[in-house]
């Protein structure tokens, strides 16, 4: 399940994924799992987005959590 609000705060910050992912000091392809909701991240990794934007209020857990998409209904 993809993290929709982590790819909005990324693209207000005008950054693409390469560059989120040199911002947080972790691979394109770890950040991109993340992104994508295949992957959670590490505290480490948590700490790291902290302190890469602690200059903005922003809510980690609101910007990490997975979406969920509503489920197909059934007839």
């Amino acid at each position: 399940m993809k993290r929709f609000n982590l790819a909005l705060f990324r693209m207000r910050q005008g950054l693409t994924q390469g560059q989120m992912a040199n911002k947080l000091s972790i691979s394109v392809s770890h950040y991109v799992g993340i992104e994508n909701g295949f992957a959670d991240p590490s505290y480490k990794t948590l700490c790291k987005f902290k302190d890469a934007f602690k200059d903005q209020a922003i809510d980690i857990f609101e910007i990490f959590k997975k979406e969920q998409k509503e489920a197909a209904k059934v007839e």
